[in-house]
């Protein structure tokens, strides 16, 4: 990371009261636990709004959430390039997100406003459903400490100099 730029931004979303959509929440607890020195990890919950006023300055932005996919069920890693054409669609593009805000509908906010990074990473997990109350499956903890691995590893490749 060159001076004057600002670390790496991990944004998780997530509801921690729904079951399932509790994801996110679980890959920042990974993350504080065994912090990399060049992210800064924030906890939007079922808010994504505030995403907006974390983006200034960043290069990079990795966002965590659960992606609902109600044939496929729960625990298949995703992690794709938010600009590919070809990335699962989210809630705002009619299929993933369990929130009434849509962390999609702020990405493209942000670009609107160029305040969109150049590198935007989805790192997601699969999920049958979240509701409040339920259960968490146990194949989302597994899931979670995945992503977690995911996220150092892209950090720290971001930060090899061929990179800077």
């Amino acid at each position: 990371m060159s001076p004057g730029t600002a670390p790496i931004l991990v944004a998780a979303c997530g509801n921690a009261m729904a079951g399932d959509d509790i994801f996110g929440h679980l890959v920042v607890e990974r993350l504080k636990t065994a912090p990399a020195p060049n992210i800064e990890v924030i906890e939007l919950g079922a808010n994504p709004a505030r995403l907006i006023d974390r983006l200034a300055d960043r290069d990079t932005l990795f966002v965590v959430d659960a992606a609902w996919f109600p044939d496929e069920g729960t625990g298949r890693l995703i992690d794709v390039d938010w600009f590919d054409p070809d990335r699962p669609p989210l809630m705002s593009e009619s299929l993933l997100s369990t929130h009434g805000l849509s962390i999609a509908d702020q990405l493209n906010l942000a670009r609107r406003l160029d305040l969109l990074p150049s590198i935007v990473r989805l790192i997601a997990v699969t999920i049958g459903g979240a509701a409040v109350g339920d259960a968490v499956d146990t194949a989302l903890r597994a899931s979670a400490d995945a992503a977690a691995d995911i996220v150092r590893r892209r950090a720290a490749r971001l930060e090899e100099p061929s990179h800077a």
